[in-house]
Order: C-alpha cells, then structure tokens, then sequence
C-alpha cells in the first residue's frame, strides 16, 4: 500500500540552513494558517545558521532562499511530529509546472544518509 501524502500551498518565511525552514503553510481550511518549522525530506545540508554567504552552507542556504523567495510554493507533509514537519518542497514555476527542491538539492550531493543500526 503505497502511502498518500497530503499536500499543502505554503509560503517560505525563513531560510536558516539549506535543509531547514520556518514555513507559514495554508491548511485549507477556512483560510487557517499555520506557522511550521520544516526539514526538507531526504537532504542533507550543513548548518548555516548565522554564517556568511561564502561559506559552502552559507552558499546553499543563500540559494534556497533565492529559488523560494517571493514565489509560492507547495509541500508534500511526510510527517508532522513535534521537532517540527518533514516535507517536500515544491516552487510553482508555471501553472503546470513545479520545481523540486529536495530533488535539486539531492543532485548537488545533500542527500540525507540514514545509518543502517541492526
């Protein structure tokens, strides 16, 4: 059984490192929104915050927030626990057309890397 992701109109506020942002997302419901703190699902990014732009997290962390600014976008929520939401972010590029930006990142080698514990 394949798992159905809910997917949610969603507004990038902040940008604190590459894989983490504050979110104000629209739970499409009588306009309610909802303020979330969110990783991105299956990225790796180092930490950038409060470091400079020519540092390589500073330099990812620019870029998400240029590739998200002022543009709406779209989450698919893989989980909501309470450290905050897991999601996939999406920039709506045209009315057809949305730009991932988990898979982006995951290309330039931010890929989230669970350990195998047995």
């Amino acid at each position: 059984m394949e798992l159905q992701l809910r997917r949610y109109k969603a507004d990038v506020e902040e940008v604190h490192s590459g894989d983490d942002l504050v979110m104000l997302v629209d739970l499409g419901v009588d306009g309610l929104l909802k303020r979330v703190r969110a990783r991105l699902y299956g990225v790796d990014t180092p930490d950038a915050y409060k470091l400079d732009s020519n540092t390589e997290a500073g330099k990812v962390r620019d870029q998400v927030r240029k590739l998200t600014k002022g543009k709406r976008c779209e989450i698919d929520l893989h989980s909501d626990r309470k450290g905050g939401w897991i999601v996939t972010l999406y920039v709506r590029e045209t009315p057809k057309e949305l730009f991932n930006i988990n898979d982006h990142l995951i290309s330039l080698g931010f890929v989230y890397k669970q350990d195998n514990v047995q």
